[in-house]
């Protein structure tokens, strides 16, 4: 195991259109009393957040909208530009399209390049899921990876220490 230390510097979060509370969805849906009793007993949830607008029918916004927001939220809090990101992991269960993968359209809107991406495709345990396999990849340097460039590899990233995290040159 390396001596790197991988720290979370910052979060972002980022909520599509307006609260919606329960009794907004049953007039929607025709429902009645009871299921929002039973809604507010057993899931306890009074609103939440669609990425769709009820009275319409249309789509907001996206995963990859909702994810950019949040993305520069994060490196905004932590004082960093694009330039300062070694890996960017995205967990999601409804990415916009497979290909191409919402990770790498977020990654692009920020001006990310030239860095190792992927997608974890989870549901609850996303997350955790994400934090755990971005965090084993940077602190064993697996995410500093070699280009290939007219047919001769460059050398492996030089990985040096800021802020107590693994920054590359």
């Amino acid at each position: 195991m390396s001596d790197r230390t991988v720290r979370v510097l910052s979060v972002g979060s980022a909520l599509p259109g307006p609260p919606i509370d329960t009794a907004a969805l049953a007039a929607r849906f025709v429902m009645d009393q009871l299921w929002q009793q039973w809604v507010d007993t057993f899931i306890g949830t009074r609103t939440r957040h669609l990425a769709v607008d009820l009275a319409t029918g249309r789509p907001g916004q996206s995963s990859a909208d909702l994810g950019e927001i949040a993305a520069a939220r994060a490196l905004a809090g932590a004082g960093l530009g694009a330039g300062d990101v070694d890996l960017v992991v995205l967990a999601t269960a409804t990415p916009d399209t497979l290909m191409p993968a919402t990770v790498n359209v977020i990654a692009d809107r920020l001006r990310i390049d030239g860095i190792p991406t992927f997608q974890l495709q989870s549901g609850c345990s996303g997350a955790v899921q994400t934090i755990d396999v971005a965090s084993s990849l940077l602190a064993t340097g697996r995410a500093f990876f070699e280009e290939q460039t007219m047919g001769r590899f460059r050398p492996r990233r030089r990985p040096e220490r800021r802020c107590g995290t693994t920054r590359t040159r």
